[in-house]
């Protein structure tokens, strides 16, 4: 008599959203005793399919064997294409992704629907994944650049597998380029006050609260009069509104004299510090800031490489310097690693003086002693 065992398989299989499944009897055959006969249901259609016994010696191992099939053929039903996965991606993250990083995800995702929209996210390969890098790193980008590439792609194709719409993470296997050592530009002290002097005075106050404050682009617009307290002489970069700071949490910094007394100068317009003439935030997407930092850097005849976020780095070049604290100037500076806080620390005239200072290595050798005793007996037996 054939061995049933329908009361413990009648388990229901995953339900996709176009099929529907579920396994029957797994039976020995009677005119082939070294088969088994499985009965399974799709969409409640009843199939039949034989296995080998020398291949399956057991039941489980063909419940297992049912199952993996049908769910990758359920799958493929439902299979998305590249370009659909990218339109659901924004859509599900719209609200979470921040602008900046909204930005950098549609300049690489887009890119990748240019050239691979059509394949479905089960086909993607490593491969395909390596030869679009590499076809991005001929265009001239830094290796930075190919770097934040590889890391949307990792984070685009682990949500796609975690959701179910790929099979693995295509891209886990793109290895990242080596970056050079940053070397962040920063003013010296004698170029400091030449810079701000020539800054314009809408500008000015900015250049000030930047070089003395640290504050990004996007925490100089987003600044309210409501985050500074200039009794105290602390200003606190917090999440507001459609504002979130690059960590992500709050974080208080203390102001120099110099910049509560800049502060309080200012005319209260607005509910920002820094607003535009109607009293409007300021966009935090416009070249005005880097226009103004250049327009300055000429006049003081400061000839470099230079932009906004470098005022940034000569806060932190000088924080470092001064305080000596390099887990204290992490905090102000909102860093999550003191790795990076590292990076701005630059061999300033300072340091090189302080080297100077340094006693040298004499490579004489001294004379030897000698000791009273010894300088009486050879003056005896001269």
């Amino acid at each position: 008599m054939a061995q049933s065992e329908r009361g413990t398989l009648c388990s229901a299989g995953r339900r996709g959203q176009g099929m529907r499944f579920k396994l029957g009897s797994i039976t020995t055959r009677k005119d082939r005793p070294g088969y088994w006969t499985a009965t399974f249901y799709v969409n409640d259609k009843r199939c039949r399919r034989s296995f080998a016994k020398l291949d399956y010696p057991k039941k489980a191992e063909v419940r297992r064997c049912i199952l993996e099939e049908l769910n990758n053929a359920d799958k493929a039903d439902n299979a998305k294409t590249v370009s659909a996965c990218v339109e659901e991606f924004f859509s599900v993250n719209s609200t979470s992704l921040k602008d900046d990083s909204a930005r950098a995800y549609h300049l690489f995702l887009d890119k990748l629907v240019k050239a691979y929209g059509d394949v479905e996210m089960n086909d993607l390969t490593l491969a395909d994944l390596e030869e679009w890098i590499a076809a991005y790193s001929l265009t001239g980008v830094s290796p930075a650049s190919v770097n934040s590439a590889i890391r949307t792609l990792r984070r685009f194709c682990n949500w796609a597998e975690a959701r179910g719409d790929a099979s693995k993470n295509a891209a886990k296997g793109l290895r990242f380029r080596r970056v050079p050592e940053k070397n962040c530009a920063a003013l010296s002290e004698e170029e400091i006050p030449r810079f701000l002097e020539v800054c314009t005075p809408g500008f000015k106050p900015i250049a000030q609260l930047a070089l003395m404050a640290g504050l990004r682009r996007r925490e100089v617009v987003n600044l309210k009069w409501s985050a500074v307290d200039l009794e105290r002489g602390v200003l606190e970069v917090r999440n507001d509104g459609g504002f979130t700071t690059k960590s992500g949490k709050n974080r208080v910094i203390p102001l120099h004299p110099d910049i509560v007394k800049t502060l309080k100068e200012i005319t209260r317009t607005s509910d920002y510090v820094f607003p535009e003439s109607d009293g409007k935030k300021r966009s935090d997407t416009t070249n005005w800031f880097c226009k103004s930092v250049k327009l300055a850097l000429k006049k003081a005849n400061i000839d470099r490489r230079f932009n906004f976020h470098s005022l940034r780095h000569t806060f932190a070049t000088r924080l470092a310097l001064y305080a000596g604290d390099m887990e204290a100037a992490r905090r102000i500076l909102g860093h999550s690693d003191v790795l990076t806080t590292r990076i701005y620390v630059h061999p300033t005239d300072q340091l090189v003086r302080a080297v100077g200072k340094i006693p040298g290595l004499s490579i004489e050798k001294p004379a030897p002693e000698i000791s009273p005793e010894s300088s009486v007996d050879n003056k005896l037996a001269g």
